[in-house]
């Protein structure tokens, strides 16, 4: 194996170098090929050989560096797409937002009633969440027992109120209730949480005072919600545990999880004609 590998050493340094210092001593001119000599078609061969074979060197050589500057330049190609990819998406979530409170600040110019705009800021992490957050307080006009909203209908309505934040119940909590009315029928129940997807109005009489595709609206008593504003629409109508009387299962017509903005009713909105008197 040493032999071998010693062998080929020795032919490689003949083959690399020895036609190196050969072309070097011609054009130094220490040997004398101008004449018809035996050297001379010997040495033009070689140095012809010699010469293909550096071109085809320097070649590959010149091949690996292009392509080595073409990988860098595709990492910072790269680089730059992932940057102007989170540009792009910045911008549609700031489109996205723009359209939400757009909308949301339309519907609060045609609310009846006084309302100031919040952000959620926090959520419990739980399927059913108890509360949530949201970034206007006793600073910003809100009290507790206010109606929240969004112009798709009911949410809930304010428990704790801080200087600069307020918790909300959510209509799913069931600890919540407001009273509501069915719109066909004009029944009045009571709707309180049963779970992230559904509501239950509670108390019906008559199993035909509600049927499936009614809209439930709330009643404008206990001074949460203005009268008539959406709730959800019944999906099934049952008897109650008790036998008593009647309950709906109420599909809720705003989706708890994508809340992102809400209204805080605050008071009925004044006339023109009372905000110049005062």
């Amino acid at each position: 194996m040493g032999n071998s590998l010693n062998w080929k050493q020795t032919f490689a340094f003949f083959l690399l170098f020895v036609p190196a210092f050969f072309f070097y001593a011609l054009q130094k001119n220490a040997l004398d090929v101008t004449q018809d000599t035996l050297l001379q078609a010997p040495a033009h061969w070689l140095q012809q050989g010699y010469d293909q074979f550096t071109h085809k060197i320097q070649k590959s050589l010149d091949t690996y560096f292009y392509l080595i500057d073409i990988n860098i330049e595709n990492k910072d190609l790269k680089i730059q797409n992932a940057k102007l990819a989170s540009k792009v998406q910045l911008l549609e979530e700031y489109r996205s937002e723009n359209i939400r409170l757009r909308d949301l600040f339309k519907f609060q110019q045609e609310f009846p009633r006084e309302t100031i705009a919040a952000r959620v800021i926090a959520k419990d992490i739980l399927a059913n969440p108890k509360s949530f957050t949201i970034d206007k307080g006793q600073a910003d006009g809100v009290e507790r027992l206010q109606g929240v909203i969004t112009a798709g209908g009911v949410i809930g309505y304010t428990i704790e109120v801080e200087e600069h934040s307020s918790r909300v119940l959510p209509l799913t909590n069931r600890s919540a209730s407001i009273d509501a009315l069915v719109q066909r029928t004009r029944a009045r129940g009571i709707v309180s949480g049963s779970s992230r997807q559904s509501y239950q109005l509670k108390y019906m009489m008559r199993k035909e005072d509600a049927q499936p595709g009614d809209i439930v609206i709330t009643s404008g008593s206990r001074g949460y919600f203005p009268k008539g504003f959406i709730i959800g629409e019944i999906e099934s109508v049952n008897p109650s545990p008790t036998a008593v009387s009647f309950q709906a299962k109420i599909n809720p017509s705003v989706k708890m999880d994508r809340i992102e903005n809400v209204l805080i009713i605050v008071e009925k909105r004044k006339s023109p004609e009372a905000k110049v008197k005062n």
